[in-house]
């Protein structure tokens, strides 16, 4: 059967399509606009963003050059600037390393031209992360990157503080004072919180300018506004917990002793190193037994002060650190409770009864011991005991390591009182090492305690 179509018909269907499509057109060009429009609205905010910090300070007479320097006191952006900065060198490490340096597992043939192949990935990457002013301002090419920076390949950097100036309420400006083994080395991360993007200036730019480490004034804002993202100069912030500082703490001065002594000496607070050793050859031959060990933080505690933050730090083999704590990283340190006042040990002691003083003062005698301090552990002795007893050091030492153990901890029994207030504790004395192995050896054993006017203040006896 045939099928007649009138050009009436065809025309209304045309128009009908027509239509369709047309409202089909309009609805994708409104979305369309409306996207635009969301656009607009979400960059439009951002110029402001930037001036915002700058704005506000001008209406109070204060201009972006005021921004004064402080030291970092915030864990997470110590740790993202500290995470850039071990980003950047593991890229330096590419550009002058042996292939056993880099793990690289290739023939020999392979070697030169898998070592070259790192080397321009080492060189593409700094160039990404250094900042425009800095390249311009240095005619920045591949051979002054590796030329300035070649010596430092395969180097830990140890950083010593790290200063902020708040530029605005997205950009910060960190001032990172360090070193690579014996040089002093610095450099400046210009945070973009916005973007999540940084860039980094190095040495020779904070000489040339006069930036210093010394003189907090001199550190001032860059007037950056904006860090163009590439594909190697964005970051993450970290997110770090009060155990995870405080192991950051533990492990960076224990890195300081095994590595750089001079630099862990130059970290003990002043009244503790001049009262404990006389030379920094003295500390070199005191913490000897942490060089080849396999210490490690145990126990913490953290107590924030009105200007200062005292962490203590326990260790596995009954050793005890304190750090003083003025910004993050920025700290002095004790390598005992006993050579001179600590504020919380004073204060326990003070607010304890008798009894339990009498067990945190032979606690100090176990640290010492703990320690290898036996110098200071005999000097608790009393005297007419150590005459009977101990004459000299050597005498004592010898007594307690055939007895005793060599990292020792003791469960307090009994405390008991005599009717010259002397207060005799029983307890069990341990290998802290072997603690609640099958077949552990232990030591029961009393302990006589005179308490002085402290913590430190008291003499003591046991039964041999």
């Amino acid at each position: 059967m045939k099928l007649n179509v009138s050009k009436k018909d065809l025309l209304i269907t045309f128009i009908t399509t027509f239509i369709v499509i047309l409202i089909i057109l309009l609805i994708v060009l409104a979305m369309f606009n409306k996207k635009s429009k969301n656009e607009i609205n979400n960059t439009e905010p951002q110029t402001d963003y930037y001036n915002e910090y700058q704005q506000q300070r001008a209406t109070e007479g204060v201009t972006a050059d005021d921004a004064v320097a402080s030291l970092v006191n915030s864990a997470n952006n110590y740790y993202t600037v500290k995470a850039i900065i071990d980003k950047f060198n593991t890229y330096v490490s590419y550009l002058n390393s042996s292939a056993s340096d880099l793990g690289l597992i290739v023939s020999k043939q392979e070697e030169k031209t898998a070592l070259e192949e790192y080397k321009q990935d080492g060189l593409k990457c700094i160039n990404d992360v250094l900042a425009n002013n800095y390249k311009t301002k240095y005619s920045v090419n591949n051979d002054y990157i590796y030329n300035n920076l070649k010596s430092f390949s395969g180097i830990s950097y140890e950083i010593d503080s790290m200063y902020v100036v708040e530029d605005s309420t997205y950009i910060n400006t960190y001032f990172i004072y360090g070193s690579y083994a014996n040089t002093n080395y610095n450099f400046i991360v210009i945070l973009d919180k916005y973007n999540y993007t940084f860039e980094i200036y190095l040495n020779d730019y904070l000489n040339d300018i006069g930036y210093n480490y010394k003189d907090i004034s001199t550190m001032k804002t860059l007037h950056i506004e904006k860090v163009e993202k590439n594909e190697n100069n964005t970051f993450q912030f970290k997110n770090i917990n009060q155990q995870e500082l405080a192991n950051t703490y533990y492990q960076d001065f224990l890195s300081k002793i095994k590595n750089t002594p001079e630099l862990a000496y130059n970290k003990l607070d002043s009244n503790y190193k001049s009262s404990k050793f006389k030379t920094i050859e003295d500390f070199k031959k005191y913490v000897t037994s942490y060089i080849n060990s396999n210490k490690r933080l145990g126990q913490y505690k953290m107590t924030k002060y009105d200007s200062y933050t005292e962490l203590i730090c326990h260790d596995n083999c009954g050793g005890i650190w304190i750090f003083k704590i003025t910004g993050i990283m920025n700290y002095t340190v004790l390598l005992d409770s006993y050579t001179v006042s600590v504020k919380s040990y004073d204060d326990e002691y003070q607010n304890a009864g008798d009894g339990k003083k009498a067990q945190l003062c032979l606690n100090r005698f176990f640290e010492a011991l703990n320690n290898q301090d036996y110098e200071n552990a005999y000097k608790f002795l009393n005297g007419t005991y150590k005459s009977n007893n101990f004459k000299t050091v050597d005498e004592f030492k010898s007594y307690v390591q055939k007895n005793w153990f060599t990292y020792n901890i003791i469960d307090y029994s009994s405390v008991e009182v005599d009717i010259n207030q002397n207060y005799i504790i029983s307890g069990t004395i341990s290998d802290i090492q072997d603690e609640g192995s099958y077949g552990a050896k232990h030591v029961k054993k009393n302990f006589i305690i005179k308490l002085g006017s402290g913590i430190t203040d008291f003499e003591m006896s046991f039964e041999k």
